[in-house]
């Protein structure tokens, strides 16, 4: 339940539309409560009418100008945003205390731990591919085989990926603005297009059963 309240000391969180901070202007907020203390730490508006409409109407052309994106250039983006994470991990641990109450060493543990299995299976993704292609340019007859293994690996590990991208956002990682929430459904859809992850598996298993005679 969110308490309106008329005036505060707390600082004053902004809106987030179209990639610009915008405050509010309905004369209305909420509390924001630091979880360590207690306290009162922000304030946040509540959006008017005319406000949500245009938050929607934005969030309509995103997600209509990131569906023209190719999956390499998503993966480009998602690699970007690991650079970042290790980057900024300073603040972001700062972000996780208040808004998680952990201990700011917890919180960078947190991330570290996050970077470090995401940066394991895209690394791990990238060899299977990489493989596959390779058999299929050199008429491998179990190309086929490297090539479901490759393919159900890789989407299902993109989608874990970006499932924890948007965990590490906490609420924010939801908000079309930033992006995370786009690339979590475009590579679930991943996991079905050109034959489902469950196809793969049976594809696998016929061809390991078949190398062992």
């Amino acid at each position: 339940m969110v308490r309106v309240q008329e005036h505060t000391t707390a600082r004053e969180l902004t809106h987030f539309v179209g990639g610009k901070h915008t405050p509010g202007t309905s004369g209305s907020y909420g509390d924001v409560y630091d979880p360590n203390t207690g306290e009162v730490q922000a304030r946040v508006p509540l959006a008017s009418r005319a406000e949500t409409e245009a938050a929607i109407a934005d969030a309509t052309l995103a997600q209509r100008d990131g569906g023209e994106w190719n999956p390499q250039r998503r993966a480009r983006v998602l690699l970007r945003f690991l650079q970042l994470v290790d980057k900024e991990r300073d603040s972001l641990a700062r972000l996780l205390s208040s808004e998680h109450g952990k201990t700011i060493p917890d919180a960078l543990g947190d991330i570290q731990r996050g970077l470090e299995v995401v940066e394991f299976e895209l690394a791990a993704a990238r060899a299977l591919v990489q493989q596959a292609a390779r058999a299929l340019d050199e008429g491998d007859p179990q190309a086929p085989y490297l090539c479901a293994m490759a393919k159900r690996f890789a989407t299902d590990t993109g989608y874990a990926v970006a499932d924890r991208a948007l965990q590490l956002h906490g609420g924010y990682g939801y908000l079309s603005e930033y992006g995370i929430e786009k690339i979590v459904r475009d590579l679930r859809v991943h996991q079905i297009l050109e034959g489902t992850n469950e196809i793969m598996r049976v594809i696998v298993a016929r061809g390991l059963t078949e190398a062992l005679g």
